[in-house]
């Protein structure tokens, strides 16, 4: 999990300046979304440390800002606004999600917990689901 947020401080904001200054810098957080999937069902079947790296790069989006940047854009703000409030509520929400999901594959890894079932469904359906997150980006509506 410092590993993920310490990527967030020491790459996104080069991330960031690059997608800004690419005429197709969007395209690099559709790969990061699009690469989540992959990464941490490698995390999530693997059956040793190799699966760490992948944890790490899928969850955080390689670096990108996600859950540091809208926790910033709430302490940027001159004034306690409706947006830079919800600002705040999402960035914690996101890295409780973020922290959430690092325990139970670390857990996973780790045989700590078993694999079993119910947190098998409990993994799977939140990855599958983040299959289709680049619909948003591609449909006209």
């Amino acid at each position: 999990a410092v590993t993920g947020i310490g990527s967030e401080f020491v790459i996104g904001t080069t991330l960031l300046q690059r997608m800004l200054l690419h005429e197709n810098g969007g395209e690099m957080w559709h790969v990061a979304q699009l690469s989540f999937s992959l990464c941490l069902t490698v995390a999530f079947v693997a059956d040793g440390s190799y699966g760490f790296p992948f944890l790490v790069a899928g969850l955080w989006k390689f670096g990108f800002p996600e859950t540091l940047g809208t926790i910033l854009s709430f302490y940027s703000s001159d004034s306690y606004t409706l947006l830079s409030v919800a600002a705040l509520v999402d960035g914690i929400g996101v890295l409780l999600h973020h922290l959430a999901t690092s325990f139970i594959v670390t857990g996973l890894i780790t045989h700590l917990f078993p694999r079993s079932r119910a947190m098998t469904a409990a993994c799977v359906v939140p990855i599958v689901q983040h299959w289709f997150v680049l619909v948003k980006y591609k449909m006209p509506w």
